[in-house]
Protein backbone atom coordinates (compact mmCIF):
# COMPACT_ATOMS: atom_id res chain seq x y z
CA UNK A 1 0.00 0.00 0.00
CA UNK A 2 1.80 3.17 -1.13
CA UNK A 3 2.04 6.19 1.11
CA UNK A 4 3.81 9.55 1.14
CA UNK A 5 7.33 9.83 -0.37
CA UNK A 6 6.88 6.47 -2.12
CA UNK A 7 7.03 4.61 1.20
CA UNK A 8 5.08 1.37 1.41
CA UNK A 9 3.48 -0.28 4.38
CA UNK A 10 3.72 -3.93 5.25
CA UNK A 11 0.98 -6.40 4.41
CA UNK A 12 -2.21 -5.81 6.45
CA UNK A 13 -1.80 -9.30 7.90
CA UNK A 14 1.31 -7.97 9.67
CA UNK A 15 -1.05 -6.65 12.32
CA UNK A 16 -2.37 -10.16 12.92
CA UNK A 17 1.15 -11.59 13.37
CA UNK A 18 2.23 -8.71 15.62
CA UNK A 19 -0.75 -9.26 17.90
CA UNK A 20 -0.12 -13.01 17.78
CA UNK A 21 3.48 -12.47 18.83
CA UNK A 22 2.37 -10.37 21.78
CA UNK A 23 -0.19 -13.00 22.73
CA UNK A 24 2.49 -15.70 22.59
CA UNK A 25 4.78 -13.72 24.91
CA UNK A 26 1.91 -13.24 27.36
CA UNK A 27 0.67 -16.84 27.14
CA UNK A 28 2.52 -18.26 30.14
CA UNK A 29 1.84 -15.25 32.42
CA UNK A 30 -1.79 -15.39 31.29
CA UNK A 31 -2.09 -19.06 32.26
CA UNK A 32 -0.64 -18.29 35.69
CA UNK A 33 -3.05 -15.38 36.12
CA UNK A 34 -6.05 -17.53 35.18
CA UNK A 35 -4.87 -20.26 37.54
CA UNK A 36 -4.71 -17.91 40.51
CA UNK A 37 -7.81 -16.04 39.45
CA UNK A 38 -9.79 -19.28 39.47
CA UNK A 39 -9.13 -19.47 43.19
CA UNK A 40 -10.92 -16.20 43.76
CA UNK A 41 -7.91 -13.93 44.02
CA UNK A 42 -9.41 -11.43 41.61
CA UNK A 43 -6.19 -11.16 39.56
CA UNK A 44 -8.05 -11.68 36.30
CA UNK A 45 -7.78 -7.92 35.81
CA UNK A 46 -4.11 -8.36 35.08
CA UNK A 47 -5.15 -9.74 31.71
CA UNK A 48 -5.98 -6.16 30.75
CA UNK A 49 -2.23 -5.69 30.25
CA UNK A 50 -2.80 -7.29 26.86
CA UNK A 51 -4.55 -4.09 25.68
CA UNK A 52 -1.37 -1.93 25.70
CA UNK A 53 0.39 -4.71 23.82
CA UNK A 54 -2.26 -4.59 21.10
CA UNK A 55 -2.02 -0.79 20.92
CA UNK A 56 1.78 -1.08 20.61
CA UNK A 57 1.35 -3.55 17.75
CA UNK A 58 -0.97 -1.09 15.97
CA UNK A 59 1.59 1.71 16.28
CA UNK A 60 4.43 -0.53 15.03
CA UNK A 61 2.42 -1.59 12.01
CA UNK A 62 1.39 1.98 11.22
CA UNK A 63 4.93 3.40 11.53
CA UNK A 64 6.90 0.63 9.80
CA UNK A 65 7.41 1.51 6.13
CA UNK A 66 9.97 0.86 3.42
CA UNK A 67 10.97 2.16 0.00
CA UNK A 68 13.06 0.63 -2.80
CA UNK A 69 15.47 3.09 -4.38
CA UNK A 70 17.60 2.35 -7.45
CA UNK A 71 20.65 1.47 -5.32
CA UNK A 72 19.37 1.13 -1.74
CA UNK A 73 16.44 0.21 0.48
CA UNK A 74 15.04 2.75 2.93
CA UNK A 75 13.32 1.44 6.06
CA UNK A 76 11.51 3.86 8.40
CA UNK A 77 9.94 3.06 11.76
CA UNK A 78 8.88 4.87 14.90
CA UNK A 79 6.40 7.68 15.59
CA UNK A 80 7.85 9.77 18.41
CA UNK A 81 11.47 8.77 17.78
CA UNK A 82 11.70 8.07 14.06
CA UNK A 83 14.45 5.79 12.81
CA UNK A 84 15.33 5.70 9.12
CA UNK A 85 17.89 3.25 7.76
CA UNK A 86 19.43 3.33 4.29
CA UNK A 87 20.69 -0.11 3.24
CA UNK A 88 22.75 -0.23 0.01
CA UNK A 89 21.96 -3.27 -2.11
CA UNK A 90 25.68 -3.93 -2.55
CA UNK A 91 26.03 -4.41 1.23
CA UNK A 92 23.18 -6.89 1.62
CA UNK A 93 24.72 -10.31 2.22
CA UNK A 94 21.77 -12.56 3.03
CA UNK A 95 18.11 -12.33 2.14
CA UNK A 96 16.42 -14.86 4.40
CA UNK A 97 12.77 -15.81 4.09
CA UNK A 98 10.93 -17.49 6.98
CA UNK A 99 7.47 -19.04 6.78
CA UNK A 100 5.68 -20.90 9.53
CA UNK A 101 2.54 -22.92 8.69
CA UNK A 102 0.28 -19.89 9.18
CA UNK A 103 2.47 -17.83 6.84
CA UNK A 104 2.16 -20.51 4.15
CA UNK A 105 -1.59 -20.82 4.67
CA UNK A 106 -2.07 -17.08 4.19
CA UNK A 107 0.48 -16.72 1.37
CA UNK A 108 2.81 -14.32 3.23
CA UNK A 109 6.35 -14.45 4.60
CA UNK A 110 8.87 -12.65 6.78
CA UNK A 111 12.17 -11.54 5.25
CA UNK A 112 15.38 -10.62 7.04
CA UNK A 113 18.12 -8.59 5.40
CA UNK A 114 21.64 -9.09 6.73
CA UNK A 115 24.73 -7.09 5.85
CA UNK A 116 28.37 -8.03 6.30
CA UNK A 117 28.99 -5.72 9.26
CA UNK A 118 25.63 -5.45 10.97
CA UNK A 119 25.23 -6.46 14.59
CA UNK A 120 21.87 -8.08 13.83
CA UNK A 121 19.54 -8.35 10.82
CA UNK A 122 19.67 -4.92 9.23
CA UNK A 123 15.95 -5.01 8.53
CA UNK A 124 13.10 -7.39 9.35
CA UNK A 125 9.96 -6.99 7.25
CA UNK A 126 7.08 -8.96 8.72
CA UNK A 127 4.97 -9.70 6.89
CA UNK A 128 4.85 -9.31 3.09
CA UNK A 129 3.01 -11.10 0.33
CA UNK A 130 5.04 -13.63 -1.66
CA UNK A 131 4.72 -11.49 -4.79
CA UNK A 132 6.15 -8.51 -2.90
CA UNK A 133 8.97 -10.65 -1.52
CA UNK A 134 9.91 -11.72 -5.03
CA UNK A 135 9.78 -8.12 -6.24
CA UNK A 136 12.13 -7.04 -3.42
CA UNK A 137 14.51 -9.89 -4.18
CA UNK A 138 14.55 -9.03 -7.88
CA UNK A 139 15.18 -5.36 -7.13
CA UNK A 140 18.02 -6.15 -4.72
CA UNK A 141 19.62 -8.58 -7.18
CA UNK A 142 19.39 -5.99 -9.95
CA UNK A 143 20.84 -3.29 -7.70
CA UNK A 144 23.72 -5.51 -6.58
CA UNK A 145 24.50 -6.48 -10.18
CA UNK A 146 24.64 -2.80 -11.10
CA UNK A 147 27.20 -2.23 -8.33
CA UNK A 148 29.42 -5.04 -9.59
CA UNK A 149 31.93 -4.02 -12.31
CA UNK A 150 31.49 -5.79 -15.63
CA UNK A 151 28.05 -7.14 -14.84
CA UNK A 152 25.04 -5.88 -16.70
CA UNK A 153 22.22 -5.17 -14.24
CA UNK A 154 19.22 -7.33 -14.90
CA UNK A 155 20.82 -8.72 -18.04
CA UNK A 156 19.82 -11.86 -19.86
CA UNK A 157 22.72 -13.84 -18.46
CA UNK A 158 21.49 -13.31 -14.92
CA UNK A 159 18.02 -14.49 -15.84
CA UNK A 160 19.40 -17.50 -17.69
CA UNK A 161 21.63 -18.62 -14.82
CA UNK A 162 18.73 -19.88 -12.74
CA UNK A 163 18.79 -23.59 -12.05
CA UNK A 164 18.38 -26.42 -9.57
CA UNK A 165 21.69 -27.55 -8.09
CA UNK A 166 20.57 -30.06 -5.48
CA UNK A 167 17.29 -31.46 -4.22
CA UNK A 168 17.06 -33.63 -1.12
CA UNK A 169 14.67 -36.54 -1.53
CA UNK A 170 12.72 -37.98 1.44
CA UNK A 171 15.03 -41.00 1.36
CA UNK A 172 18.05 -38.72 1.77
CA UNK A 173 16.39 -36.94 4.69
CA UNK A 174 15.74 -40.34 6.31
CA UNK A 175 19.38 -41.37 5.79
CA UNK A 176 20.59 -38.07 7.24
CA UNK A 177 18.51 -38.66 10.36
CA UNK A 178 19.86 -42.21 10.74
CA UNK A 179 23.46 -41.09 10.24
CA UNK A 180 23.39 -38.03 12.50
CA UNK A 181 23.18 -38.04 16.27
CA UNK A 182 20.78 -35.13 16.57
CA UNK A 183 18.47 -37.35 18.60
CA UNK A 184 20.90 -36.89 21.50
CA UNK A 185 20.07 -33.18 21.43
CA UNK A 186 16.37 -34.01 21.78
CA UNK A 187 17.13 -36.47 24.60
CA UNK A 188 19.25 -33.85 26.39
CA UNK A 189 16.45 -31.29 26.07
CA UNK A 190 13.93 -33.83 27.40
CA UNK A 191 16.21 -34.64 30.34
CA UNK A 192 16.48 -30.93 31.06
CA UNK A 193 12.71 -30.63 31.19
CA UNK A 194 12.46 -33.71 33.40
CA UNK A 195 14.99 -32.23 35.80
CA UNK A 196 13.42 -28.77 35.68
CA UNK A 197 9.96 -30.04 36.66
CA UNK A 198 11.19 -32.77 39.06
CA UNK A 199 9.45 -35.49 37.07
CA UNK A 200 11.78 -38.18 38.45
CA UNK A 201 10.72 -37.42 42.02
CA UNK A 202 7.07 -37.30 41.02
CA UNK A 203 7.35 -40.66 39.22
CA UNK A 204 8.93 -42.24 42.29
CA UNK A 205 6.12 -40.90 44.46
CA UNK A 206 3.50 -42.36 42.10
CA UNK A 207 5.12 -45.81 41.70
CA UNK A 208 4.78 -47.91 44.84
CA UNK A 209 7.75 -49.53 46.53
CA UNK A 210 6.17 -52.95 46.03
CA UNK A 211 6.17 -52.42 42.25
CA UNK A 212 9.84 -51.43 42.28
CA UNK A 213 10.78 -54.46 44.37
CA UNK A 214 8.77 -56.74 42.06
CA UNK A 215 10.61 -55.30 39.05
CA UNK A 216 14.01 -55.75 40.70
CA UNK A 217 13.09 -59.34 41.53
CA UNK A 218 12.66 -60.05 37.82
CA UNK A 219 16.38 -59.39 37.25
CA UNK A 220 18.52 -62.34 38.43
CA UNK A 221 21.44 -61.17 40.53
CA UNK A 222 23.59 -64.31 40.08
CA UNK A 223 23.01 -64.94 36.36
CA UNK A 224 25.36 -62.45 34.68
CA UNK A 225 24.39 -63.66 31.20
CA UNK A 226 20.72 -62.76 31.64
CA UNK A 227 21.58 -59.49 33.35
CA UNK A 228 23.99 -58.67 30.51
CA UNK A 229 21.33 -59.46 27.90
CA UNK A 230 18.85 -57.20 29.68
CA UNK A 231 21.43 -54.41 29.79
CA UNK A 232 22.23 -54.94 26.09
CA UNK A 233 18.54 -54.83 25.22
CA UNK A 234 18.18 -51.58 27.15
CA UNK A 235 21.17 -50.09 25.34
CA UNK A 236 19.82 -51.14 21.93
CA UNK A 237 16.42 -49.68 22.81
CA UNK A 238 18.12 -46.40 23.69
CA UNK A 239 20.05 -46.41 20.38
CA UNK A 240 16.84 -47.06 18.44
CA UNK A 241 15.10 -44.24 20.31
CA UNK A 242 17.94 -41.81 19.55
CA UNK A 243 17.91 -42.72 15.86
CA UNK A 244 14.13 -42.35 15.72
CA UNK A 245 14.35 -38.91 17.30
CA UNK A 246 17.14 -38.00 14.85
CA UNK A 247 14.91 -38.97 11.92
CA UNK A 248 12.03 -36.90 13.30
CA UNK A 249 14.38 -33.93 13.78
CA UNK A 250 15.76 -34.31 10.25
CA UNK A 251 12.26 -34.50 8.74
CA UNK A 252 11.28 -31.27 10.48
CA UNK A 253 14.54 -29.49 9.66
CA UNK A 254 15.35 -30.54 6.09
CA UNK A 255 12.04 -31.56 4.55
CA UNK A 256 11.94 -30.35 0.95
CA UNK A 257 15.56 -29.12 1.00
CA UNK A 258 16.63 -27.69 -2.33
CA UNK A 259 19.54 -25.56 -3.48
CA UNK A 260 19.11 -23.31 -6.50
CA UNK A 261 21.26 -20.73 -8.25
CA UNK A 262 20.16 -17.32 -9.40
CA UNK A 263 22.90 -15.31 -11.05
CA UNK A 264 25.77 -15.04 -8.56
CA UNK A 265 23.67 -16.14 -5.59
CA UNK A 266 22.69 -19.52 -4.18
CA UNK A 267 19.36 -20.04 -2.44
CA UNK A 268 18.71 -22.83 0.09
CA UNK A 269 15.10 -23.61 1.05
CA UNK A 270 14.12 -26.18 3.64
CA UNK A 271 11.84 -26.96 6.60
CA UNK A 272 8.57 -28.77 7.31
CA UNK A 273 6.74 -26.45 9.71
CA UNK A 274 8.87 -23.28 9.68
CA UNK A 275 9.94 -22.96 6.04
CA UNK A 276 13.27 -21.16 5.71
CA UNK A 277 14.84 -19.66 2.60
CA UNK A 278 18.42 -18.37 2.82
CA UNK A 279 20.33 -16.49 0.12
CA UNK A 280 24.06 -17.25 -0.09
CA UNK A 281 26.09 -14.84 -2.26
CA UNK A 282 28.87 -16.90 -3.81
CA UNK A 283 31.36 -14.04 -3.75
CA UNK A 284 30.99 -13.80 0.04
CA UNK A 285 31.64 -17.45 0.85
CA UNK A 286 34.63 -17.53 3.21
CA UNK A 287 35.24 -21.26 3.65
CA UNK A 288 33.75 -24.42 2.18
CA UNK A 289 33.43 -27.47 4.46
CA UNK A 290 32.85 -31.11 3.57
CA UNK A 291 32.67 -33.91 6.12
CA UNK A 292 31.99 -37.64 6.04
CA UNK A 293 31.84 -40.12 8.88
CA UNK A 294 32.05 -43.89 8.70
CA UNK A 295 28.38 -44.26 7.78
CA UNK A 296 28.75 -41.53 5.18
CA UNK A 297 31.57 -43.47 3.51
CA UNK A 298 29.63 -46.74 3.57
CA UNK A 299 26.74 -45.01 1.84
CA UNK A 300 28.92 -42.95 -0.51
CA UNK A 301 27.62 -39.65 0.87
CA UNK A 302 29.15 -36.38 2.08
CA UNK A 303 27.82 -33.29 3.91
CA UNK A 304 28.68 -29.85 2.52
CA UNK A 305 28.49 -26.49 4.30
CA UNK A 306 29.85 -22.98 3.73
CA UNK A 307 30.73 -20.09 6.00
CA UNK A 308 29.74 -16.52 5.21
CA UNK A 309 30.87 -13.52 7.24
CA UNK A 310 28.25 -11.34 8.91
CA UNK A 311 27.39 -9.36 12.05
CA UNK A 312 28.79 -10.41 15.34
CA UNK A 313 25.91 -9.41 17.46
CA UNK A 314 28.09 -7.49 19.88
CA UNK A 315 29.64 -4.82 17.73
CA UNK A 316 33.18 -6.19 18.02
CA UNK A 317 33.64 -7.29 14.43
CA UNK A 318 32.31 -9.84 12.00
CA UNK A 319 31.27 -13.34 12.92
CA UNK A 320 30.43 -16.27 10.72
CA UNK A 321 27.29 -18.09 9.75
CA UNK A 322 27.62 -21.72 8.69
CA UNK A 323 24.99 -22.61 6.12
CA UNK A 324 24.06 -25.88 4.46
CA UNK A 325 24.66 -26.45 0.77
CA UNK A 326 23.84 -30.16 0.93
CA UNK A 327 23.19 -32.02 4.20
CA UNK A 328 23.68 -35.35 2.39
CA UNK A 329 24.84 -35.66 -1.22
CA UNK A 330 26.50 -38.41 -3.23
CA UNK A 331 30.27 -38.04 -3.32
CA UNK A 332 30.42 -37.90 -7.11
CA UNK A 333 27.85 -35.09 -7.20
CA UNK A 334 29.64 -33.10 -4.49
CA UNK A 335 32.44 -32.21 -6.92
CA UNK A 336 29.99 -30.34 -9.16
CA UNK A 337 28.64 -28.56 -6.08
CA UNK A 338 32.18 -27.44 -5.12
CA UNK A 339 32.62 -25.98 -8.57
CA UNK A 340 29.29 -24.14 -8.42
CA UNK A 341 29.94 -22.68 -4.97
CA UNK A 342 33.63 -21.81 -5.21
CA UNK A 343 34.92 -22.86 -8.67
CA UNK A 344 37.27 -25.47 -7.15
CA UNK A 345 37.79 -29.20 -7.66
CA UNK A 346 39.48 -31.17 -4.84
CA UNK A 347 40.17 -34.03 -7.25
CA UNK A 348 42.27 -31.87 -9.58
CA UNK A 349 44.91 -30.71 -7.06
CA UNK A 350 48.23 -32.23 -5.99
CA UNK A 351 47.99 -33.21 -2.32
CA UNK A 352 51.06 -32.76 -0.11
CA UNK A 353 51.54 -34.80 3.07
CA UNK A 354 52.51 -33.36 6.45
CA UNK A 355 55.95 -33.97 7.98
CA UNK A 356 57.32 -37.50 7.76
CA UNK A 357 58.18 -37.30 11.46
CA UNK A 358 54.56 -36.62 12.49
CA UNK A 359 53.76 -40.29 13.05
CA UNK A 360 56.84 -40.86 15.23
CA UNK A 361 55.89 -37.82 17.27
CA UNK A 362 52.29 -39.00 17.72
CA UNK A 363 53.46 -42.46 18.77
CA UNK A 364 55.75 -40.94 21.39
CA UNK A 365 52.87 -38.85 22.68
CA UNK A 366 50.84 -42.05 23.02
CA UNK A 367 53.63 -43.72 25.00
CA UNK A 368 54.08 -40.70 27.29
CA UNK A 369 50.37 -40.70 28.12
CA UNK A 370 50.20 -44.46 28.51
CA UNK A 371 52.96 -44.73 31.15
CA UNK A 372 51.22 -42.83 34.00
CA UNK A 373 47.86 -44.33 33.05
CA UNK A 374 49.36 -47.84 33.26
CA UNK A 375 50.92 -47.09 36.66
CA UNK A 376 47.52 -45.97 37.95
CA UNK A 377 45.84 -49.06 36.49
CA UNK A 378 48.41 -51.40 38.13
CA UNK A 379 47.93 -49.66 41.46
CA UNK A 380 44.14 -50.00 41.35
CA UNK A 381 43.65 -53.29 39.41
CA UNK A 382 46.86 -55.21 39.98
CA UNK A 383 48.14 -57.31 37.09
CA UNK A 384 44.86 -56.75 35.24
CA UNK A 385 46.13 -53.21 34.70
CA UNK A 386 48.58 -54.56 32.09
CA UNK A 387 45.61 -54.91 29.75
CA UNK A 388 45.59 -51.13 29.37
CA UNK A 389 48.96 -50.76 27.58
CA UNK A 390 48.33 -54.02 25.70
CA UNK A 391 45.31 -52.37 24.09
CA UNK A 392 46.33 -48.70 24.16
CA UNK A 393 49.75 -48.94 22.48
CA UNK A 394 48.70 -50.96 19.38
CA UNK A 395 45.64 -48.77 18.99
CA UNK A 396 47.75 -45.60 19.26
CA UNK A 397 50.24 -46.95 16.71
CA UNK A 398 47.44 -47.76 14.28
CA UNK A 399 45.52 -44.48 14.67
CA UNK A 400 48.72 -42.43 14.34
CA UNK A 401 49.34 -43.97 10.94
CA UNK A 402 45.76 -43.33 9.87
CA UNK A 403 45.96 -39.69 10.99
CA UNK A 404 49.14 -39.01 9.02
CA UNK A 405 47.83 -40.84 5.96
CA UNK A 406 44.62 -38.81 5.78
CA UNK A 407 46.09 -35.37 6.65
CA UNK A 408 47.31 -33.31 3.69
CA UNK A 409 47.16 -29.88 2.06
CA UNK A 410 47.06 -28.58 -1.50
CA UNK A 411 47.08 -25.33 -3.44
CA UNK A 412 45.12 -24.48 -6.55
CA UNK A 413 45.22 -21.27 -8.59
CA UNK A 414 42.29 -19.97 -6.52
CA UNK A 415 42.32 -21.55 -3.06
CA UNK A 416 44.04 -23.56 -0.35
CA UNK A 417 42.77 -27.05 0.58
CA UNK A 418 43.25 -28.93 3.82
CA UNK A 419 41.91 -32.38 4.71
CA UNK A 420 42.19 -34.13 8.06
CA UNK A 421 40.67 -36.87 10.20
CA UNK A 422 40.42 -40.61 9.68
CA UNK A 423 37.26 -41.53 11.60
CA UNK A 424 35.40 -38.38 10.55
CA UNK A 425 37.14 -36.99 7.46
CA UNK A 426 36.93 -33.25 6.91
CA UNK A 427 37.86 -31.06 3.98
CA UNK A 428 38.22 -27.26 4.19
CA UNK A 429 38.72 -24.90 1.26
CA UNK A 430 39.48 -21.18 1.62
CA UNK A 431 39.82 -18.88 -1.42
CA UNK A 432 42.93 -16.69 -1.55
CA UNK A 433 40.71 -13.61 -1.91
CA UNK A 434 39.13 -14.26 1.53
CA UNK A 435 42.33 -14.83 3.52
CA UNK A 436 42.86 -12.13 6.13
CA UNK A 437 45.78 -13.52 8.10
CA UNK A 438 48.34 -16.32 7.98
CA UNK A 439 50.20 -17.21 11.17
CA UNK A 440 53.05 -19.67 11.68
CA UNK A 441 53.44 -20.89 15.26
CA UNK A 442 55.95 -23.24 16.91
CA UNK A 443 55.68 -24.83 20.32
CA UNK A 444 58.75 -26.10 22.20
CA UNK A 445 57.97 -29.61 20.91
CA UNK A 446 57.62 -28.26 17.36
CA UNK A 447 61.07 -26.66 17.56
CA UNK A 448 62.58 -29.88 18.90
CA UNK A 449 61.28 -31.86 15.93
CA UNK A 450 61.85 -29.11 13.36
CA UNK A 451 58.14 -28.59 12.75
CA UNK A 452 55.62 -25.73 12.75
CA UNK A 453 51.88 -25.17 12.54
CA UNK A 454 50.22 -22.88 10.02
CA UNK A 455 46.91 -21.15 10.76
CA UNK A 456 44.87 -19.47 8.03
CA UNK A 457 42.02 -17.14 9.01
CA UNK A 458 39.21 -15.61 7.00
CA UNK A 459 36.68 -12.95 8.10
CA UNK A 460 35.10 -13.78 11.45
CA UNK A 461 37.14 -16.94 11.97
CA UNK A 462 38.68 -15.73 15.25
CA UNK A 463 35.34 -16.25 17.00
CA UNK A 464 34.94 -19.92 16.13
CA UNK A 465 38.53 -21.10 15.73
CA UNK A 466 40.87 -20.86 12.78
CA UNK A 467 39.43 -21.47 9.34
CA UNK A 468 42.32 -23.81 8.52
CA UNK A 469 44.79 -25.14 11.12
CA UNK A 470 47.59 -27.28 9.64
CA UNK A 471 49.81 -28.96 12.28
CA UNK A 472 52.98 -31.04 11.96
CA UNK A 473 54.49 -29.28 8.95
CA UNK A 474 58.24 -29.18 8.38
CA UNK A 475 59.43 -25.74 9.46
CA UNK A 476 60.86 -24.90 6.02
CA UNK A 477 57.65 -26.06 4.31
CA UNK A 478 55.51 -23.97 6.69
CA UNK A 479 57.58 -20.84 5.98
CA UNK A 480 57.46 -21.41 2.22
CA UNK A 481 53.74 -22.05 2.31
CA UNK A 482 53.12 -18.95 4.43
CA UNK A 483 55.04 -16.77 1.96
CA UNK A 484 53.08 -18.28 -0.92
CA UNK A 485 49.76 -17.55 0.78
CA UNK A 486 50.82 -13.98 1.57
CA UNK A 487 51.75 -13.51 -2.06
CA UNK A 488 48.51 -15.00 -3.41
CA UNK A 489 46.31 -13.10 -0.94
CA UNK A 490 48.14 -9.85 -1.75
CA UNK A 491 47.47 -10.25 -5.46
CA UNK A 492 43.69 -10.56 -4.99
CA UNK A 493 41.50 -7.74 -3.72
CA UNK A 494 39.34 -8.61 -0.72
CA UNK A 495 35.64 -8.08 -1.42
CA UNK A 496 32.59 -8.60 0.74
Amino acid sequence: MPSEDGLKRLHPLSLLFLIGGQAKSLLLPGILVLFFASKGSGQIWFMLLFIPAVIGALFRYWSHRYRLEPDEMVVREGIVFRNERHIPYSRIQNIDLVQNPLHRLLGVAQIRLETAGGQKPEAVLSVLSLDTVEQIRTRIFRGRSAAEPGVEPGGKDAAASVGMLYSMRPRDVLLFGLISNKGLVVVAAAMGLVWQFDLFDRAQSVVSKESLQRFRGMIPEDNFLVAGLIGLAGFLAFVVLVRLLSVIWAMGKFHGFRLTRRGEDLRAEYGLLPRVSKTIPRRRIQVLYASEGVLHRWLGRVAVQVETAGGSGDGEGPSVSRLWLAPLIRRERAVALFQEAMHVDPGAVQWQSISSGARRRLIRKTVYLCVPATALALWSLGLWGLLLPALWLPLGYWTSGLYVRHTAYALSPRAIFFRSGWWVRRLRVAPFSKIQSVVSSTSPFDRRYGMASLKVDTAGAARVGHSIDMPYLDAAVAMSLMNRLYEEAGQTAFRW
